[in-house]
């Protein structure tokens, strides 16, 4: 006898069905909200970091606000700011009471920071060449490095890279020179002013600004002295920084040269921030940008060359004090964190 499914049956299966899957689709609906929509975002809040330079306008220490102004900190998990202190004196006294814990110098500075006893290390380059400059006033006219005998040279800081700068300019041009300290770029155009100097060692761009003002110009490049100068500008941390926080350090490097390379490929864009960074003309900071970008790291590799003869420079030129131990320069540095990444 052949067996049939009637009417109501068929309706009541399919009426039950129905209702299973209406329940299946609305405790998937439940589900996706409460895992998706209904769960409450939370952010990590970014990491507060200060990074120290011992002094504020030069296109050496642009790239570090240019990082701030265009969000590459931030980008990175990081609240930066940054501590432009009046030279090498006031952000050694910076590390040494915790306020900073990494930043940039130059290399010889920062080779004696280390010898001195301060706990950092050399964690990326950021320039390489001697890229200092003697600029005069418009209250002289020495018409070469022989003539400047007798000239007082304003210098950020005594003892200090610009210091042995210009007390080497003397001894290598057979003048001399008596140099002044005179802190950060307004001290030394107040001294011109004043006639307490008659001339000052600062980066190119100075110089080319002056002159295109018609307020002073360049008597010497400093680069035609220094052959094996392969480092300049170095990124340090303190070593407990370095161990505790290593993730800080690279995000910190990841912005700095993350800006690098954007300064590189918008050179007109970098330009105009130089210029008002630096208050130069347009075509001053054009002429730097161009200059500068022949000197940058795009990756922070350290050459172990150019921080050797840092230390050879800054023992020599009374940087680090005569008598005193010397760090070996192997010591100074790690490349735990180069080349940086950018992506």
């Amino acid at each position: 006898m052949r067996y049939t499914r009637s009417k109501d049956a068929i309706s009541t299966g399919v009426t039950v069905a129905i209702v299973i899957i209406i329940v299946v689709i609305i405790a998937a609906s439940g589900f996706y909200y409460y895992y998706y929509l209904g769960k409450t975002t939370t952010t990590t809040a970014p990491t507060a970091v200060t990074f120290g330079i011992p002094v504020k306008a030069s296109y050496q220490f642009m790239p570090i606000y240019y990082a701030l102004n265009n969000s590459y900190f931030s980008n990175n998990g990081l609240s930066a700011t940054i501590q432009a202190g009046t030279g090498d004196a006031s952000l050694s006294t910076a590390i040494s009471n915790g306020q900073v814990s990494i930043g940039m110098d130059n290399v010889f500075s920062v080779e004696h920071f280390i010898q001195a006893g301060l706990p950092i290390k050399i964690v990326a380059q950021v320039t390489s060449a001697n890229d200092f400059v003697i600029i005069q006033g418009n209250k002289t006219n020495y018409n070469a490095p022989s003539a400047m005998n007798n000239a007082k040279i304003g210098v950020t800081s005594i003892p200090g890279l610009t210091d042995a700068l210009a007390s080497n300019f003397g001894k290598n041009n057979s003048v001399t020179v008596t140099p002044v300290a005179l802190g950060g770029l307004s001290g030394q155009i107040a001294g011109l002013a004043a006639n307490n100097t008659q001339a000052f060692v600062w980066t190119f761009e100075e110089g080319y600004n002056l002159a295109a003002t018609h307020q002073g110009s360049i008597v010497a490049n400093l680069s035609s002295y220094y052959p094996q100068w392969k480092t300049e500008m170095v990124i340090f941390a303190t070593t407990t920084m370095i161990q505790n926080q290593p993730t800080v350090v690279q995000s910190v490097l990841k912005s700095v040269f993350q800006a690098l390379n954007a300064i590189k490929t918008s050179q007109t864009q970098a330009a105009t921030f130089l210029a008002t960074f630096e208050n130069l003309q347009a075509a001053a900071a054009t002429q730097s940008i161009a200059r500068a970008v022949t000197l940058y790291s795009y990756d922070g590799t350290i050459d172990p060359t150019g921080i050797a003869y840092g230390i050879t420079f800054a023992v020599s030129s009374g940087i680090i004090p005569s008598g005193q131990s010397v760090p070996t320069a192997s010591s100074t540095y790690t490349t735990q964190f180069t080349p940086v990444s950018t992506t």
